[in-house]
């Protein structure tokens, strides 16, 4: 499958925790550019964002009173309520570059943690197929019991499930959650994309599973293999 590369270094940076979201500004860059990169985040989220808690991340930001209180209102004006008390673990450092894989690493205090936002993930239920143009937007888990149909979009900030046929666009893992997956009985996307992550369709000649497939990030790429329920084994080919 044909892999886009991670995108270049941003000023600002999402991610999403149980409490709400983590917004990462990188003081590397100018205020200006910082609010430049806010404004298109929030946009490019449609409104997906909407309603949620937020707090900016590093806590110690260089600007003035008045120029932080204008990030703020940018929240604000997108929806947004902003919640101080919402923190990443294991973020010490005030550079967002060095502060992005030191809050990805896995630490010996940190899998329970992590276990535990993945467990309260609430999950949408979707009892039928999705049309042409139907746009689905959902901060937790989304299963769908159909198909995906081209020109459709499944937007979700945990794992995507499709017990048909997935044609259409499919995000998972959009508040920046790279362990998010997407699984379907066929994955024929025009699209999918898992945190920062961007795959197009395979070819037409890469039918090789007889069964439902998945698609997960390894070492920086979306790969895509069978999905094996755990505790059998792969099917030899």
């Amino acid at each position: 499958m044909p892999i886009k590369e991670k995108a270049k270094k941003e000023p600002v940076v999402i991610k999403g925790t149980v409490k709400g979201l983590i917004i990462y500004l990188d003081t590397d860059f100018s205020w200006q550019e910082i609010k430049e990169g806010l404004v298109a985040k929030l946009a490019s989220g449609n409104g997906f964002f909407r309603g949620a808690a937020y707090n900016f991340w590093p806590p110690d930001l260089p600007w003035s009173e008045e120029e932080k209180e204008g990030l703020h209102n940018l929240c604000r004006e997108a929806g947004l309520h902003h919640e101080p008390g919402i923190t990443p673990p294991k973020i010490t450092k005030t550079s967002l570059a060095s502060a992005l894989p030191e809050f990805a690493a896995t630490t010996a205090e940190e899998p329970a943690e992590a276990q535990e936002e993945k467990n309260k993930l609430p999950t949408l239920f979707i009892g039928h197929s999705l049309r042409s143009g139907t746009k689905i937007r959902y901060p937790g888990n989304v299963a769908i019991l159909g198909d995906v149909n081209p020109g459709a979009e499944v937007v979700a900030g945990g794992h995507i499930v499709v017990m048909g046929t997935l044609r259409g666009l499919a995000h998972a893992g959009a508040y920046g959650w790279e362990e998010a997956s997407i699984t379907a009985y066929r994955l024929e996307p025009t699209q999918i994309r898992i945190a920062s992550y961007v795959a197009r369709s395979p070819d037409p000649s890469y039918r090789s599973m007889a069964g439902p497939e998945r698609a997960r990030l390894q070492d920086g790429q979306i790969i895509v293999e069978e999905y094996v329920t755990p505790g059998t084994r792969r099917r030899k080919k």
